[in-house]
C-alpha cells in the first residue's frame, strides 16, 4: 500500500458551519428496511472475522466538479483515507493514505497520522454528516499517479440528506446508500474552492468486498 501524503508543517482547524434547519427522521426508510439512528455510527470490528470491514463514502458530481471522500476501517488495526476531486482551476487532486492508525475510542472517526488529520462526523444519523480534512497531497494528471506537484489540501464539508436510505448487501454484509447535498469548501493551496453538489454516500460494514481506488 502506498500514500500520497508527505509531512504536515502547519495545521489549521477548519470551521464548523451550523446545521442548517433540522430533516425529518428517517427511523423507517422508503427501501422497506428499518434503520436505527445507530446504524449510522460506527459498528465492530469483529475481530474473528478476517473479511471484516467497513466503509463510509461520499461520492459528489457538480456541474464542474465530482470526487469522492472515503474511509475504510479494514479490520481492527488498519483505516484507509482517501479524497480526490476533479475538475478543480488547480488540477486533479488527491489525498490517499492506507496505513493510518484507527481512534482510540471505537465511536471516533477521527484520524491522525504522518501529515494528515481527517475527520467524519455523524451529526445527525441518516440527515446531516461533517467531513474535516487538513494534509498534503498531490495534484496529478490520473488518479493513479504517484509524482505530482504537492500541495496543502483542505476539506470543510457537509452533507445532508435529500432522500431516503435504501440498503445494499448480501448475506454477511449490511449497508446502504442515500443521496443527498453536499455544501463547503474544499482548499487547494491557498486557494479556496465552493462545493455545493449531488451528493450519494455509502456505508457498509461486515464481510464486504473492499472498495477500489479510482483508476
Amino acid at each position: 500500500m502506498h500514500a500520497h501524503i508527505v509531512d504536515l508543517e502547519v495545521v489549521r482547524t477548519p470551521s464548523r458551519r451550523a446545521h442548517s434547519a433540522a430533516h425529518p427522521r428517517h427511523d423507517d426508510q422508503s427501501s422497506g428496511v428499518p434503520f436505527s439512528g445507530a446504524d449510522d455510527r460506527p459498528h465492530g470490528p469483529d475481530r474473528s472475522d478476517a473479511s471484516w470491514a467497513e466503509t463510509w463514502g461520499f461520492a459528489f458530481t457538480g456541474d464542474r466538479v465530482d470526487g469522492l471522500v472515503r474511509l475504510t476501517r479494514v479490520g481492527g488495526d488498519i483505516v484507509w483515507w482517501w479524497t480526490l476531486v476533479r475538475g478543480l482551476p488547480a488540477g486533479m487532486v488527491v489525498v490517499r493514505d492506507d496505513e493510518l492508525a484507527p481512534a482510540r475510542r471505537a465511536e471516533s472517526l477521527e484520524l491522525r497520522g504522518d501529515g494528515i488529520w481527517a475527520e467524519v462526523v455523524c451529526e445527525t444519523p441518516f440527515e446531516h454528516w461533517g467531513i474535516a480534512l487538513e494534509a498534503f497531497g498531490l495534484i496529478v494528471d490520473t488518479p493513479v499517479d504517484e509524482i505530482g506537484d504537492r500541495v496543502p489540501v483542505g476539506l470543510d464539508l457537509e452533507w445532508e440528506v435529500d432522500g431516503d436510505a435504501a440498503a445494499i448487501g448480501d448475506a454477511g454484509e449490511h449497508g446502504y446508500t442515500q443521496l443527498g447535498v453536499l455544501h463547503g469548501e474544499v482548499l487547494v493551496g491557498t486557494e479556496r474552492y465552493e462545493i455545493d453538489a449531488p451528493c450519494t454516500r455509502d456505508h457498509s460494514w461486515g464481510a464486504i468486498t473492499l472498495p477500489n481506488w479510482p483508476s
